[in-house]
């Protein structure tokens, strides 16, 4: 009985001082992660959307058909008043 207490108390003051804590570290950097916008690129795949062409810029030839979704995923994005793409 008292090795099972012994056991117990182990396993609880590992619960609170380490299992515990690493889980809310974890899920605070997964949300950081999902919230973190990186300008010019897919919230869903993060594909770089800065190489795509736009009216006016950089990017294809004269023919060029200028996307409003992502072509890797199919996600549609808008455009900032310059006609870069922001997801």
């Amino acid at each position: 009985m008292v090795v099972f207490l012994k056991i117990l108390s182990t396993l609880a003051f590992a619960a609170i001082f380490f299992i515990i804590p690493a889980l809310v570290i974890i899920y605070i950097v997964r949300i950081a992660r999902k919230t973190t916008i990186e300008i010019g690129r897919c919230r869903n795949c993060g594909y770089d959307l800065k190489v795509l062409p736009y009216e006016g810029g950089a990017g294809g030839g004269l023919n060029s058909e200028i996307p409003d979704r992502c072509p890797q995923c199919g996600r549609p994005f808008t455009r900032d008043a310059d006609g870069q793409p922001f997801s």
